[in-house]
């Protein structure tokens, strides 16, 4: 039986915070595709998910710094879940400090999630 709830796609969702937002959007009634960068943490993670009662969220890896893997990715939602109806962009990371006392290279960090692919 295909799926018929609402489907929200939370990149970063594996996080603090986006553990937060699938939770919330879990039970509010939709599918969440919670998005993750580590493999092995995002099954842990899932498992977590499940066993608190959370079944109504999945994952999804996709490569937020390629355009490409992005359009990939949300039809792959879209073919398996649905249509996406709600999009919540919360990929990221910080390093401590104010902008003017970050090093160049933390300060490219933030900005630049996937150290394997610069802009």
């Amino acid at each position: 039986m295909a799926n018929q709830s609402p489907v929200a796609w939370v990149t970063g969702g594996t996080g603090g915070i986006g553990t937060a937002i699938c939770r919330s959007l879990a039970e509010a009634g939709y599918l969440v595709v919670a998005g993750y960068r580590n493999p092995d943490k995002a099954k842990t993670w899932l498992e977590t998910q499940h066993a608190d009662g959370y079944n109504n969220i999945e994952l999804s890896g996709v490569d937020l710094s390629n355009h490409t893997a992005c359009l990939e990715g949300a039809r792959e939602i879209h073919d398996k879940y649905g249509p996406i109806s709600v999009l919540v962009n919360c990929a990221g990371i910080t390093r401590d400090g104010t902008m003017k006392k970050m090093s160049y290279e933390q300060w490219y960090e933030v900005l630049d999630t996937n150290p394997q692919q610069r802009f």
